[in-house]
């Protein structure tokens, strides 16, 4: 069987995969980060998918930026949100130049081959300045899977989560396992982090 580049398909796909995940509730894995978050903060959801954690995260009163590598989910997004959604790869973006005080990977780690995944987030943080928070989840598993779709999936275990956000300077506040909202039996993996690295002491010396 044929296994689907994962670009590919959410670009060929991005109506159908829009309307399955645009109404799913994010309030039982999202509430942990927002309530770190102050009204008015600047969030940026990489990798944004149908835009609905970004519409969820404006209703909060935040201050949301999407960023989507597929052009087709971008515009979705962008207009089932109202927010700004950059069209680009988180991994490669430079994010230098913009300020976050929260990040979210809801989901969106879960094609990046576990070998990418540090120098990944590691990029995304250059967005976030020292106290800022990160919320990340990951499917459980070992090695990797496909779906019904022939996407590839990276499966993490929690102990090897918790090496990798260590080495990045990212302290845990909260950790939940929890079944996929999609009413399958996957098992998810969610963290909700405070960035502990201070940039400007980094770049002073």
């Amino acid at each position: 069987m044929t296994h689907l580049d994962t670009d590919s398909y959410y670009s060929s796909n991005a109506q159908s995969y829009f309307s399955k995940t645009k109404s799913l509730d994010s309030s039982g894995f999202l509430l942990p980060f927002a309530g770190k978050l102050k009204v008015d903060d600047p969030v940026l959801d990489l990798g944004c998918g149908s835009g609905r954690d970004l519409l969820w995260l404006k209703t909060k009163g935040f201050q949301p930026t999407g960023v989507e590598k597929s052009r087709e989910l971008a515009r979705l997004a962008r207009d089932y949100s109202g927010c700004h959604v950059i069209e680009g790869d988180y991994r490669t973006f430079d994010f230098s130049g913009i300020y976050a005080k929260g990040i979210l990977f809801s989901a969106s780690l879960v094609h990046v081959p576990h070998i990418q995944v540090e120098a990944a987030i590691q990029n995304t943080l250059r967005a976030l300045k020292n106290g800022g928070f990160v919320y990340i989840s990951l499917k459980k598993g070992q090695g990797i899977k496909y779906d019904l779709d022939q996407r590839i999936f990276y499966l993490w275990e929690d102990g090897d989560a918790r090496m990798l956000f260590d080495a990045l300077g990212l302290k845990t506040l909260y950790f939940q396992e929890s079944v996929s909202v999609r009413n399958t039996e996957e098992i998810w993996l969610s963290y909700s982090m405070s960035y502990e690295i201070n940039h400007d002491a980094e770049t002073e010396e």
